[in-house]
């Protein structure tokens, strides 16, 4: 199976991989918090894409699941969530 899901960040820390779903939202969009956009179809995506990432590059490498939410206006902030889901 081939999985085609767009990867916002693969970073390489030492022998693991770490992928990173970023979501941005305004302020306004308060009540619909970006984290909640991960949902579980998205979550299977991002596996399936990093085990193959993985496999292609025949690599040993431990790999995580991290989400970065970004909110914009007014009080602008960057949240990092390491290991913020497991396959």
């Amino acid at each position: 199976v081939l999985f085609r899901s767009e990867v916002d960040l693969i970073v390489r820390k030492g022998d693991e991989c770490v992928f990173v779903e970023v979501k941005a939202s305004t302020r306004a969009e308060e009540d619909y918090k970006p984290e909640q956009r991960v949902d579980r179809a998205k979550r299977q995506r991002l596996v399936g894409a990093a085990r193959q990432y993985v496999r292609g590059k025949s690599t040993q490498a431990t790999y995580r699941f991290d989400v970065v939410v970004v909110t914009l206006g007014g009080e602008e902030s960057v949240e990092h969530w390491p290991d913020a889901f497991r396959p």
